[in-house]
């Protein structure tokens, strides 16, 4: 439709850095600073980490639904702002293209009835009732066509149920596909609800394909090579003109040091106008690139490993600690837990515990012959319960028996 705005050209063309899909650069694109981009980009991985807002908002701007309609995309957009203005932007315009359609449609189809009204009239009055019959099924099926488009607020409410299950469906198939998902979660499900989501489409959205360079942190796209080493040459050699041949020897070579050391890159500038779209772009490179997306364990957000696929933790800022990431405290607070939820290695960090008080106190003491009886205690048992956890893995005595024994270790 004439009003309809598509997101791609509104949106990515300002934020085509985050379709760069390239790691550890730092440069401007459209006078927007970009640093350290990760495939395949943070708005992904925003929106990803946003689900629960995004459908809380959504759910609760169909309880706001009234006319002028406008009020539901600037609700959408106000709520989400403050979290991520790329989403914000992103969900409130495809509503607000939807409103255009259905309002476009809808004015074409009362034109439409006008006209085919007029037409009948007019042939009522030459009498030529085969034509009327005719034409009256044309209007049936054009006021059949209003009636659904008249009710702009239930198609609104509608289209808003049908984003939120489009974004389910698609962010429980990434986990599906990914292994984030817990299948224990499935079984109890019918077949039913897993069509829904393992039949999606996806089909890449009409996309423009652009090569470029990076030089001096700004990005140049190729079709303005020819500029750019025009420009070049003349701050080099100080001269007022420069002959063809002076900046087609530039070029070339220019071009044939960008492509010897892999520098010409490729943009995709792609028309996105839905949610759905937007999936289907990110989820075409991941598959592409084979690249891996993980639920980090601390924080719970989605990110990009860095080196192994099976990384269980970001490199975010942790929720525990503001001064270090995820990764930095993830492995302490896994042996943690593991130590303190396993019955066996509880009790055993208990008993040592237990006797490293007893050695402390002693030594507060100066009763070095206690210090020395108990050192060797604790000597002792850590031997030896490396051999009856053996034993116990061997299936040789009964996890009972092991945390009995670590027990009574603790007297001497």
């Amino acid at each position: 439709m004439e009003d309809t705005r598509i997101i791609g050209d509104l949106l990515l063309s300002k934020n085509f850095e985050n379709f760069s899909f390239r790691r550890g650069y730092n440069f401007s694109l459209f006078n927007i600073k970009t640093d350290k981009l990760s495939a395949p980009g943070n708005i992904f991985l925003n929106l990803l980490n946003n689900y629960e807002l995004i459908i809380e908002v959504l759910e609760k701007s169909k309880s706001i639904i009234q006319e002028p309609y406008w009020n539901v995309p600037d609700f959408i957009e106000k709520n989400l702002l403050k979290h991520d203005k790329f989403i914000a932007k992103f969900i409130s315009t495809e509503i607000e293209n939807f409103i255009c359609e259905n309002n476009s449609t809808l004015s074409h189809l009362q034109k439409d009835l006008k006209e085919i009204e007029s037409v009948i009239n007019e042939v009522k009055k030459d009498k030529e009732y085969d034509l009327v019959e005719e034409m009256e099924e044309d209007k049936s099926k054009i006021i059949d066509k209003l009636k659904k488009y008249k009710d702009r607020s239930k198609n609104l409410e509608g289209y808003i149920s049908k984003l939120i299950l489009t974004f389910t469906n698609y962010k429980t198939y990434l986990d599906l596909y990914f292994g984030i998902l817990d299948n224990k979660k499935f079984k109890k499900q019918n077949l039913s609800y897993f069509q829904s989501f393992f039949m999606l489409e996806f089909d890449i959205p009409k996309h423009k394909m652009s090569q470029f360079f990076i030089e001096n942190n700004q990005i140049t796209l190729a079709n303005n090579m020819l500029l750019y080493c025009y420009k070049n040459l003349r701050e080099k050699t100080k001269k007022e003109h420069l002959s063809d041949d002076e900046v087609y020897s530039e070029l070339f070579e220019m071009n044939k040091n960008l492509l010897k050391n892999n520098e010409i890159f490729t943009l995709r500038n792609y028309e996105i106008s839905s949610l759905k779209d937007l999936f289907c772009v990110f989820f075409n490179y991941l598959f592409e690139n084979n690249i891996t997306i993980n639920k980090c364990k601390n924080c719970s957000k989605y990110f990009i490993p860095a080196n192994r696929t099976d990384e269980k933790y970001c490199e975010n800022i942790s929720p525990q600690n503001f001064n270090k990431t995820c990764k930095e405290i993830g492995s302490k607070l896994s042996f943690a837990y593991k130590r303190d939820s396993e019955p066996i290695s509880r009790e055993h960090n208990k008993t040592k515990v237990a006797l490293s008080m007893r050695i402390i106190r002693a030594k507060k003491k100066n009763d070095f012959e206690e210090v020395n009886k108990v050192a060797k205690h604790l000597e002792k048992y850590l031997s030896n319960y490396q051999k009856k956890l053996n034993n116990y893995n061997k299936h040789k005595i009964s996890e009972e028996e092991l945390i009995n024994w670590i027990i009574s270790q603790k007297e001497i």
